[in-house]
């Protein structure tokens, strides 16, 4: 079980928070793809962010084993990029690396990262695993920006945050248009349910998007989650959408949010054990999110188990006192 911290921006510039919350998403969701791992997912990872607490706090507040400690220092068309791999539990060093590539590889040195990583804790790699982390894109340094501020207002999930989204989204695309995470992203913006924009305008470009992002990258996690969201909430295909979810999940396992989509759709068809079960995996890889705590605990409240969703919607406010849902339940 391993947890990639805040990545420290060195670059003196505080406008290029965006950039380092972005290497450290990129990271997170590399070693995601390994399956003999748990990872904490950039959500709660991210409460630590400038945390004075020991490492060994914070793993223990995670529940993780091992750590990620990195910086980021972009300086022109450059980058250089620094991590560590630390025994939280002893705090003991495991391994260290320093990349210094041209900035169109920032992200690409992500996919290096995390099969170093996986290999100093002597994980297992599956064959497919280990191909899709090979296959990587070098991009246009244009169209990784734009990407990586996506991204970040992504994360932010504000209403008006979704246009500014969307937006950077279509830049990164119009400058790299066979990128398919850029297609995914741009699917998962427009499917939101929170999205104000008219629901079939939104919904028409989240399947025109998703289709491109899956004829470019079949197995894009993310483009199969949201197009199995797609399927079920607004299609009404429960097949399809069950099959999506688990394809889905076959690549990316460690995705809090596949999970928690999996988990309302099965407790709204009834199937109160497994719904369960998918809010408590979501819940353990991102335990300090609001919404996989409050989302947990609707599923016990459908479930009848009010002694076990009641704490999580306490603990949901504790995180943000403003989470409506929590209130709600």
């Amino acid at each position: 079980s391993i947890v990639v911290l805040p990545m420290v921006n060195l670059s003196g510039d505080s406008s290029q928070e965006y950039f380092a919350d972005g290497m450290t998403e990129a990271l997170t969701a590399n070693l995601a793809q390994i399956g003999s791992l748990r990872v904490v997912s950039r959500t709660s990872a991210m409460h630590f962010k400038g945390s004075p607490e020991s490492l060994r706090e914070i793993a223990r507040k995670l529940g993780v084993e091992a750590a990620v400690e990195g910086s980021v220092v972009r300086e022109g068309d450059r980058v250089r990029i620094t991590a560590q791999l630390v025994d939280a539990r002893a705090d003991r060093h495991l391994w260290a690396e320093t990349y210094d590539r041209q900035i169109g590889d920032a992200l690409l040195v992500q996919s290096e990262l995390a099969e170093a990583i996986a290999h100093a804790v002597a994980a297992k790699i599956a064959p497919a695993e280990r191909r899709r982390l090979l296959h990587r894109q070098a991009l246009d340094p244009e169209a990784q920006e734009a990407y990586l501020r996506a991204r970040f207002f992504w994360n932010q999930r504000p209403i008006e945050g979704y246009d500014k989204c969307i937006r950077y989204y279509e830049q990164a695309i119009a400058k790299e248009p066979g990128y398919a995470p850029a297609y995914a992203g741009l699917a998962a913006a427009n499917a939101a349910f929170f999205n104000p924009a008219p629901r079939r305008e939104r919904v028409a470009r989240a399947k025109a998007a998703v289709s491109k992002a899956l004829e470019l990258d079949p197995e894009n996690g993310e483009a199969l989650a949201v197009r199995a969201v797609v399927e079920f909430f607004y299609d009404w295909d429960f097949a399809s959408a069950d099959r999506d979810f688990q394809a889905s999940l076959a690549v990316d396992p460690n995705n809090p949010q596949t999970l928690h989509w999996l988990a309302i759709t099965l407790a709204a068809r009834g199937q109160g054990d497994a719904a369960i079960a998918a809010a408590e995996r979501g819940l353990a890889l991102d335990p300090l999110s609001p919404q996989q705590n409050a989302g947990t605990a609707w599923i016990y409240e459908l479930a009848h188990r009010y002694d076990a969703g009641l704490p999580l919607c306490r603990r949901a406010l504790e995180l943000d006192p403003r989470y409506a849902l929590a209130s709600n339940i």
